[in-house]
This record gives C-alpha cells, sequence and structure tokens, in this order.
C-alpha cells in the first residue's frame, strides 16, 4: 500500500509541476486581453497559435517562434508601431477561413466591426489581413470584406462570390457588379447572376461581367450593351474612334490609340498631336472584333498605368517651385505587382525649377540628384585693415558681418576695454572688437586686423 502511495503521489507531483512550466510567468500579463496593451508592456508579448492566442511573459517567445511571427514583440516609444505589429495576427493565424477571421477580436474592445478584414484580388490566393492595410499602398485592384464580431451574418459576407437569391434581387448593373456578382447579357436580355452560375448550362451564348474581376464596374456598365452609331466611313457598322475619347479602356480595346495627355481617342498615333504622347495595344485589336474587355487584359493594364501617371503628375506637382531636395526625395507611386531596387522620384527641371513625374521634352533636362553646392571661397583682409563702420555697432552684429564675409580662418576676439588684458604681438588673421566696460556689447574702438 505504502508503495502505491508513493507512487500516486509522484505523479501528482509531476503532473503539478508540468502546468506551473506551462503557466503563464507574469500574471500581468496572462490577464491583458487587449493586443495593443499587452504589447505595451515591455514585459510581455503577443502569442498567435492555434492552441493559445493571447499575452503571454517575453521570457517564454520561443526565437523560432518569433521569427515564424507566431510571438509578437511591441515597442514602449511607439503606439502605432504596436497596433500594426499586433494586425500581424490577422496574417498569421494558420488556415484561416474568411469566417475565421472575421470573428478575430485581437484589441479586445468589443466593437462591433471586426478587428480583421478578408482580402480578395483577382489572381490571388484570398488572406486575413489587419483591417486598416485595407488602405495601404499595395491593396489597390482587391476588395477587402468587413464583418461584425461573433456575428451569423459573417458567413453570408464571406460567400464574396454571392448567392443566387442575393444577385437576382439586383436588377440594376452597378448595383449588381458592386455586390460581386455577374451581369449577363445576350443581345438585348440582361441580368444579374451569381457568378458561380456563369459556367452553368444556359449562360453559354452571351457574355458574363463577374463583379470579383472588374476593374471599374461604373465604366463597364456604361459599356455593356451600348448601341452603335453608324459610321459613313465604316462599312462595318462600328463606332469611330473618336467616339471614345475620355473613355481609355473602350478606346485601346476597339483597336484606336489612346492619349492620356489630351484624354482623346484617335484611329492611329499619326493623328495625336506630336508633343503629346499616344499608346495603343500590342497587336492592335482586329476592327471587326471591338468588345468590353475586363481588368485582366492589356487595355485595362495600360490604363490604369495612365491613371497611375495622372497621380503621379499630381504628387509630384504639389511641390513648391525650386526645391530641388523636396522633389527629388517625393517617391512615385508604382503598381503592387512592381518591385524596384531603387524607388523612382520625381524629377527636378534647374531650368524651370518645377517638379515633373517625368521630364517634359521641350526642357533643357530633369535631375533626379540635387547638385552639393560648392563650398564658398574667402579671402582674409589684408592686416592693418581698419572697418570704421563697426564703431558703435553691437558686437553680435559685427561678428555675424565678418564671419559671412571672411569665412572661418578669420579669428574673432572680443575684448571688454579697461578690464580683459591682450598681447602686443601682430597676427595676421585676427580682428580685435573693442567693447565698452558697462554693458559689453558696443564696439568703442575702430577694429583692425591684426
Amino acid at each position: 500500500m505504502m508503495g502505491r502511495g508513493l507512487s500516486i503521489f509522484l505523479v501528482l507531483l509531476a503532473i503539478f509541476f508540468d502546468a506551473e512550466a506551462k503557466a503563464p510567468k507574469n500574471k500581468s500579463c496572462s490577464k491583458s486581453k487587449n493586443c495593443k496593451k499587452c504589447l505595451n508592456d515591455p514585459k510581455c508579448a503577443w502569442q498567435v497559435d492555434p492552441d493559445f492566442t493571447g499575452c503571454i511573459d517575453i521570457s517564454e517567445c520561443d526565437s523560432d517562434e518569433e521569427e515564424e511571427g507566431k510571438c509578437l514583440v511591441g515597442k514602449t516609444d511607439s503606439k502605432d508601431y504596436n497596433e500594426y505589429a499586433c494586425g500581424k495576427t490577422c496574417s498569421t493565424q494558420p488556415d484561416a477561413t474568411c469566417e475565421d477571421c472575421l470573428d478575430l477580436d485581437i484589441f479586445g474592445s468589443g466593437k462591433k466591426k471586426s478587428d480583421c478584414a478578408w482580402f480578395v484580388k483577382p489572381g490571388t490566393e484570398p488572406k486575413c489581413i489587419y483591417q486598416k492595410e485595407c488602405e495601404d499602398k499595395g491593396s489597390e485592384g482587391g476588395k477587402c470584406i468587413r464583418g461584425k464580431k461573433k456575428k451569423s451574418n459573417n458567413s453570408e459576407k464571406c460567400d464574396y462570390k454571392a448567392p443566387i437569391d442575393k444577385c437576382e434581387k439586383n436588377d440594376d448593373c452597378k448595383k449588381c457588379l458592386k455586390k460581386d456578382c455577374a451581369w449577363f447579357t445576350n443581345g438585348k436580355d440582361s441580368k444579374c447572376i451569381a457568378e458561380k452560375r456563369c459556367d452553368d448550362r444556359g449562360f453559354e451564348m452571351g457574355e458574363c461581367y463577374k463583379g470579383s474581376e472588374i476593374f471599374d464596374y461604373k465604366d463597364t456598365c456604361k459599356n455593356i450593351n451600348k448601341p452603335s452609331k453608324p459610321n459613313l466611313d465604316d462599312e462595318v457598322g462600328f463606332e469611330k474612334c473618336s467616339d471614345f475619347s475620355g473613355m481609355c479602356t473602350d478606346c485601346l480595346i476597339s483597336g484606336c490609340f489612346w492619349s492620356n495627355a489630351s484624354k482623346e481617342c484617335y484611329d492611329s498615333c499619326n493623328e495625336a498631336p506630336l508633343d503629346v504622347g499616344c499608346s495603343g495595344t500590342t497587336p492592335p485589336v482586329s476592327i471587326n472584333n471591338r468588345a468590353f474587355t475586363k481588368f485582366d487584359s492589356e487595355a485595362s493594364e495600360m490604363c490604369y498605368k495612365f491613371k497611375l501617371e495622372d497621380k503621379n503628375d499630381k504628387l509630384c506637382g504639389k511641390v513648391k517651385p525650386g526645391d530641388c531636395t523636396k522633389c527629388v526625395e517625393t517617391t512615385l507611386y508604382t503598381p503592387p505587382d512592381e518591385f524596384n531596387a531603387i524607388q523612382p522620384t520625381c524629377q527636378y527641371s534647374p531650368d524651370s525649377g518645377d517638379c515633373f513625374r517625368e521630364c517634359p521634352p521641350l526642357l533643357g533636362g530633369c535631375q533626379s540628384i540635387c547638385p552639393i553646392p560648392e563650398p564658398p571661397v574667402y579671402e582674409l583682409p589684408p592686416v592693418g585693415k581698419e572697418f570704421p563702420d563697426l564703431l558703435g555697432e553691437d558686437v553680435k552684429v559685427a561678428t555675424k558681418f565678418l564671419e559671412e564675409t571672411y569665412g572661418p580662418d578669420l579669428d574673432i576676439q572680443k575684448v571688454v576695454k579697461g578690464k580683459d588684458f591682450v598681447t602686443e604681438g601682430i597676427q595676421f588673421n585676427r580682428i580685435r572688437l573693442w567693447v565698452d566696460k558697462k554693458t559689453e556689447k558696443t564696439i568703442v574702438e575702430v577694429p583692425r586686423v591684426g
């Protein structure tokens, strides 16, 4: 009996010590349910793990876990950093689904909206990100699905391809595509359907415009089923290129040529003004195959870049004229899929003093590096030179004048008359400023070099 009791005691003792080892070392850390408050404490860290997500003692962080982003450590002097560090909880969730993402409560605030968002972008895998990252650079062309914490409607929001009944209630093209449904058109008949139905039987004949793939749903709806205008010069009856002025995508997909400077559409670049630039798709679309396209086409990509150029023109135009340093330090916006070892910046024109995205051809040239001004060359005054104009002047004003005129090599000495003693020797780069004893400010003798 004694041996059996001892064995049970040892087992219980082992379980107790094992539980003690797994328990958080800092009780104040384990009580914190708010990630940001957790990281504000230098003794705590935020752990992201399938078994446990919450605040732990920083000594419990494993170095390997920290590298994998599962153990988040903050900075006590940067609240903004800690907020975005906490946001990493969204992206480090293992095998997170859309509903898992929208249910996360990493700040413990109990707000109605989720702290995370489900990011969907055509051509990429959906992912969970911090909801404020939806506005960051690199999120262009995608959509963020935001939900409510612990609410049943998250499952409906997460069906970003949209259920059938939800789509068929929309009889307006823009509302349909905005809800990530598809606008199906076959001749004169058009209706809103779920994206998943585009491949079903009965929809083979016609065109299906999916909301999750459309670059600009307003322009898309404007041009779907747009009636063709007769063109006497074109026997096939399509619209003239000039009819697409102001509509970049329609212009390029129609085999026409686009001038982004004038926002005009031309039959060829030979018709465009020589000094504004002109672009067309490569190879040009056949004039007998004019049809509206989506963002995944070359025309849509080109127009996206044109809009980016307009945005950069405004960015560089905000720099004040003559400020070369500010100009060349202003970073240009680039497409989210473009990576540069050296980020491109605005360019400065020494001739006009203006800042440009791209140097205009009529200017004498622009630069992306401001020249370092050469240091001024100073010449010391000759020994014995006097400065009668400084008599009665304030010693600070006189000192500033001498420093700016003759440079740092001139040894300027302030001497109080009747108080300070000086040597009789002559020094070729020295000038003494004798001031009155009462105020020690006013020069009372004509300064002389030597």
